[in-house]
């Protein structure tokens, strides 16, 4: 792009986060078998998102919290509906508390049991959907 050199089809281009589009993929093979629905609760799997909490405001405090109008889906983890977020994109409270509860996302030392248990303990900064 620096060189402002026009896009051909065998243009290289760096990909970056591949899990999700492979994540995604391994789900709908899932979904296809019949082992998995859309509408699966996430609870089924990962009990620690029962009873979720969600910020008031967004960017407000993490004690200002009313309960997640329906528990989160399948689809909404695949479309990015689900609520969480990501502490380097959040405002506020939310962010900082991302970054102590979880770690470094690049060096986390935590299982993925612990993390699963550690990012629900935080509040979503959105209803599910």
């Amino acid at each position: 792009m620096e060189a402002k050199s026009p896009m051909h089809r065998d243009t290289l281009f760096r990909i970056a986060s591949m899990t999700k589009p492979v994540t995604t993929a391994a789900a709908m093979m899932l979904i296809e078998q019949g082992k998995m629905r859309l509408d699966d609760p996430i609870t089924r799997w990962a009990p620690e998102f029962a009873n979720m909490q969600v910020l008031k405001d967004p960017a407000g405090p993490l004690d200002q919290t009313e309960p997640a109008r329906r528990v989160l889906t399948i689809e909404d983890l695949m479309t990015h509906r689900s609520g969480l977020a990501y502490g380097f994109s959040s405002r506020g409270p939310i962010g900082q508390a991302h970054d102590d509860v979880l770690g470094s996302p690049l060096f986390s030392r935590m299982t993925p049991d612990q993390w699963l248990a550690a990012i629900a303990s935080l509040p979503l900064t959105y209803h599910p959907g």
